[in-house]
Protein backbone atom coordinates (compact mmCIF):
# COMPACT_ATOMS: atom_id res chain seq x y z
CA UNK A 1 0.00 0.00 0.00
CA UNK A 2 2.89 2.37 0.71
CA UNK A 3 4.17 2.15 -2.85
CA UNK A 4 0.73 3.02 -4.27
CA UNK A 5 0.50 6.03 -1.97
CA UNK A 6 4.00 7.12 -3.02
CA UNK A 7 3.00 6.87 -6.67
CA UNK A 8 -0.10 8.94 -6.04
CA UNK A 9 1.92 11.62 -4.25
CA UNK A 10 4.87 11.53 -6.64
CA UNK A 11 3.13 10.93 -10.00
CA UNK A 12 -0.63 11.43 -9.94
CA UNK A 13 -0.94 14.91 -8.46
CA UNK A 14 2.20 16.32 -10.15
CA UNK A 15 1.06 14.94 -13.52
CA UNK A 16 -2.38 16.49 -13.06
CA UNK A 17 -0.85 19.82 -11.99
CA UNK A 18 1.57 19.67 -14.94
CA UNK A 19 -1.27 19.25 -17.43
CA UNK A 20 -3.10 22.17 -15.82
CA UNK A 21 0.10 24.24 -16.06
CA UNK A 22 0.53 23.39 -19.75
CA UNK A 23 -3.04 24.47 -20.42
CA UNK A 24 -2.60 27.81 -18.65
CA UNK A 25 -1.16 30.89 -20.32
CA UNK A 26 1.16 31.50 -17.35
CA UNK A 27 4.62 30.06 -18.03
CA UNK A 28 5.80 30.30 -14.39
CA UNK A 29 3.78 27.24 -13.45
CA UNK A 30 5.27 25.36 -16.42
CA UNK A 31 8.75 26.08 -15.08
CA UNK A 32 7.72 25.02 -11.57
CA UNK A 33 6.60 21.60 -12.77
CA UNK A 34 9.51 21.16 -15.17
CA UNK A 35 11.88 21.75 -12.25
CA UNK A 36 9.88 19.26 -10.16
CA UNK A 37 10.16 16.56 -12.83
CA UNK A 38 13.88 17.22 -13.23
CA UNK A 39 14.48 16.79 -9.49
CA UNK A 40 12.14 13.80 -9.46
CA UNK A 41 14.16 12.17 -12.24
CA UNK A 42 17.40 12.73 -10.33
CA UNK A 43 15.80 11.26 -7.20
CA UNK A 44 14.63 8.26 -9.23
CA UNK A 45 18.27 7.29 -9.70
CA UNK A 46 18.48 6.84 -5.91
CA UNK A 47 15.01 5.34 -5.72
CA UNK A 48 16.15 2.54 -8.02
CA UNK A 49 17.81 1.08 -4.91
CA UNK A 50 14.64 1.31 -2.78
CA UNK A 51 14.59 -2.39 -1.88
CA UNK A 52 18.16 -2.21 -0.58
CA UNK A 53 17.50 1.06 1.24
CA UNK A 54 14.41 -0.44 2.91
CA UNK A 55 16.57 -3.16 4.45
CA UNK A 56 18.59 -0.48 6.25
CA UNK A 57 15.90 2.16 6.67
CA UNK A 58 12.47 0.56 7.28
CA UNK A 59 10.59 3.86 7.08
CA UNK A 60 11.77 4.51 3.53
CA UNK A 61 8.29 4.83 2.01
CA UNK A 62 7.20 7.34 4.65
CA UNK A 63 10.39 9.33 4.13
CA UNK A 64 9.85 9.21 0.37
CA UNK A 65 6.30 10.56 0.65
CA UNK A 66 7.49 13.38 2.89
CA UNK A 67 10.33 14.14 0.46
CA UNK A 68 7.99 14.21 -2.55
CA UNK A 69 5.61 16.55 -0.75
CA UNK A 70 8.61 18.71 0.21
CA UNK A 71 9.47 19.00 -3.47
CA UNK A 72 6.20 20.54 -4.63
CA UNK A 73 4.26 21.99 -1.73
CA UNK A 74 4.28 25.79 -1.93
CA UNK A 75 5.11 26.00 1.77
CA UNK A 76 8.42 24.20 1.28
CA UNK A 77 9.23 24.70 -2.43
CA UNK A 78 11.98 22.08 -2.22
CA UNK A 79 12.37 21.31 -5.93
CA UNK A 80 13.68 24.76 -6.92
CA UNK A 81 16.09 24.72 -3.98
CA UNK A 82 17.48 21.28 -4.84
CA UNK A 83 17.62 22.17 -8.52
CA UNK A 84 19.59 25.40 -8.05
CA UNK A 85 21.80 23.97 -5.28
CA UNK A 86 22.70 20.59 -6.76
CA UNK A 87 21.31 19.68 -10.17
CA UNK A 88 22.05 22.87 -12.11
CA UNK A 89 25.69 23.04 -10.91
CA UNK A 90 26.10 19.36 -11.80
CA UNK A 91 24.71 19.95 -15.29
CA UNK A 92 27.05 22.94 -15.69
CA UNK A 93 29.97 20.70 -14.74
CA UNK A 94 28.89 18.07 -17.24
CA UNK A 95 28.46 20.72 -19.96
CA UNK A 96 31.92 22.15 -19.21
CA UNK A 97 33.50 18.71 -19.47
CA UNK A 98 31.68 17.93 -22.71
CA UNK A 99 32.83 21.24 -24.17
CA UNK A 100 36.38 20.59 -22.97
CA UNK A 101 36.45 17.38 -24.97
CA UNK A 102 34.79 18.95 -28.02
CA UNK A 103 31.42 17.29 -27.54
CA UNK A 104 28.51 19.63 -28.20
CA UNK A 105 25.31 19.32 -26.24
CA UNK A 106 22.28 19.06 -28.53
CA UNK A 107 19.98 20.67 -25.97
CA UNK A 108 20.21 24.43 -26.12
Amino acid sequence: MAQILCNAVGFAYPAYASVKAIRSTNKDDDTKWLVYWTVFAAFSLVDFFAVTIMQVFPFYWLAKIIFLLYLYLPQTNGAPYLYTSYIDPLINLIDDNLEKYGIKSKAA
